[in-house]
């Protein structure tokens, strides 16, 4: 969560993966990062490795 609060000051934007093995806390953030933070910018991304792959490098 630190390196998500220093880009966030960075003003850059971040793809969110959380741990599958915490689905509570990825469901909340699921939740709460559109409420709060701009969705342009800052997405959270609950799918599978191969998903979060194509995510980031296309």
């Amino acid at each position: 969560m630190l390196l998500l609060i220093g880009a966030t000051g960075a003003g850059c934007t971040c793809l969110i993966k959380p741990s599958e093995h915490a689905q509570a806390c990825a469901t909340l953030m699921e939740k709460l990062i559109p409420r709060y933070l701009d969705s342009d910018a800052y997405a959270v991304c609950l799918e599978a490795v191969e998903e979060t792959t194509h995510f980031l490098y296309g």
